[in-house]
């Protein structure tokens, strides 16, 4: 974009960054004295008047430092607080002008989702005030570049999904207030250089899908209280790093498809309290490392299709209960290093007063690659391996 001049009386015509997103930048009387001086700016072609506050087409503006690549977005107008969602959505979008935004006074802004969604430019994020915000979704979806979030307040927003989602650089964020949000889904998917999770209260929270998906250098994760989560799928897929998980309170999840998948470095499950599952799969599918499976309470289990498949070190089935199982293709598929367990399951489940209807490959090479797994697998029925 090109420079136009855009300037008060009394105003001086400041020369954006080459390749910067900020059309025109004027020199103002700097009202707030929020700095040794600040400048207004245009984005596109429209313009704003800022005495009444009247708008033409999309244009906006705000109080900025000095300095041409840090942004203080101090100043608020009543068009934010009334409810204008994706502001900044795709504006710093140029990696070679890399924005840090210094603050943001946005008290009294109730919906902020996707305010700074898709703005790739954006390098590092402190001191941004969303106290008053209910819907924080989305807000930094996308900001690929950044490194560093400090300081956001999302302390009444009860949606908080994919509030940082694909921030795949940022290794640090600290100082958040997520205040008690009640879906914190996606919040951190794809913060592939996140190593250690912050911890914050998920007691409110009924859905986690995806909070942690692709996560895969992170090895830590706080004990967060999910008593009252219902839907974990898919939590920590990917999170290739991880060799062990906290003791979560999950007594009222429903579904866990895919909620442990390709944790290739978890060796060992804590007894969770699984008694209200209904979906399992791919629970576990492709935890390579993993080599024992506790008593895991199944009384709810309707579904475990792929549950185990390729978990290539388990050395034992589990017997769990399978009374109300209906789907288990390829439940144990690939579990090659099993020694004993398939065959007692098998009986179970063939015996049972309802047999589980879809059953293809349940046991398929499970146990193939030990001698006395092999004797089990003998004695499987083709239908189910």
């Amino acid at each position: 974009m090109g420079i136009k001049s855009w300037a008060t009386t009394n105003g001086v015509v400041l020369t954006a960054p080459s390749g910067a997103i900020v059309t025109a930048l004027v020199d103002s009387d700097n009202p707030l004295a929020i700095r040794p001086f600040t400048v207004r700016f245009q984005f596109g072609d429209s313009s704003y008047d800022p005495t009444n506050e009247t708008w033409i087409s999309e244009s906006f503006w705000t109080q900025v430092s000095s300095s041409p690549n840090i942004w203080d977005f101090t100043y608020q107008s009543t068009y934010w607080k009334n409810g204008n969602n994706g502001l900044f959505e795709g504006v710093f979008t140029d990696r070679n002008n890399l924005v840090t935004i210094l603050g943001a006074n946005l008290a009294g802004v109730t919906h902020a989702n996707e305010l700074f969604s898709e703005c790739a430019g954006i390098y590092e994020v402190h001191n941004v005030d969303l106290s008053s915000v209910l819907d924080a979704s989305d807000i930094f979806l996308g900001c690929t570049a950044v490194t560093t979030i400090d300081g956001v307040n999302v302390q009444s927003a009860t949606n908080i999904t994919s509030l940082f989602e694909h921030c795949s650089n940022c290794s640090t964020f600290s100082n958040i207030n997520f205040g008690h949000p009640t879906y914190v889904d996606q919040v951190f998917s794809y913060c592939e250089h996140l190593v250690s999770a912050p911890l914050f209260d998920t007691s409110n929270a009924v859905s986690a899908n995806q909070m942690f998906y692709n996560c895969y250098r992170m090895t830590t994760v706080p004990l967060y209280d999910f008593g009252n989560l219902i839907d974990m799928d898919y939590c920590f897929t990917y999170c290739r790093a991880m060799t062990s998980l906290p003791q979560f309170n999950t007594s009222k999840v429903e579904s866990m498809k895919n909620t442990f998948q390709n944790m290739e470095r978890l060796a060992t499950i804590p007894l969770l309290d699984t008694s209200s599952v209904k979906f399992f799969d791919n629970a576990f599918g492709y935890c390579s490392s993993l080599t024992s499976v506790p008593a895991l309470n199944t009384r709810s289990m309707m579904s475990a299709m792929s549950m185990f498949t390729y978990c290539t070190s388990l050395t034992a089935v589990p017997l769990l209960n399978t009374a109300n199982l209906d789907y288990c293709s390829a439940m144990f598929a690939g579990c090659h290093r099993v020694e004993t367990g398939a065959l007692d399951l098998y009986t179970q489940m063939a015996n049972q007063l309802v047999v589980p209807a879809q059953h293809v490959q349940c046991f398929q090479s499970c146990g193939q690659g030990t001698s006395s797994g092999s004797a089990e697998l003998a004695q499987i029925p083709s239908d189910w391996k």
